[in-house]
């Protein structure tokens, strides 16, 4: 909590944190990126850290650090940004793939509707109502 205090206290938030992230993460890429994840969805992360983070407001840093699988995060929320729909031709075999299943989906359960099932035990004779159950 001692380094959350100081983040607290600095003058230059954004520049203490970054100092402190490269100082005391043990993220291997904490050299390259001191601490920043640039902008990602609420999918991308685990479920911990992205409750966290989208909960908080920019400028805003955790008040206790955040538990996932990975380890302990303080988290700082700088900036926010909605993202673009994306293009249709990024997602149109996507967006076909998913229509076909629907499809092939209700054509099946159409089918099983109308469908009159029978059932025989193993010498081919038909199964009496009490039998099937």
């Amino acid at each position: 909590m001692v380094e959350a205090n100081r983040l607290e206290e600095g003058a230059e938030l954004r520049l203490d944190f970054a100092k402190l992230a490269k100082e005391k993460s043990t993220d291997p890429s904490k050299e390259k990126n001191s601490g920043d994840l640039g902008f990602f969805s609420k999918e991308q992360m685990v479920k911990e850290f992205a409750e966290a983070a989208f909960a908080m407001k920019a400028g805003e840093t955790t008040k206790a650090p955040v538990k996932t699988q990975f380890g302990w995060h303080v988290i700082r929320v700088t900036d926010r940004r909605t993202s673009a729909a994306p293009k249709f031709e990024e997602v149109k075999d996507q967006l076909r793939q998913k229509l076909s299943e629907t499809i092939a989906q209700e054509e099946i359960n159409k089918l099983r509707g109308a469908a009159k099932i029978e059932r025989f035990d193993a010498e081919g004779k038909p199964m009496k109502e009490e039998e099937k159950k």
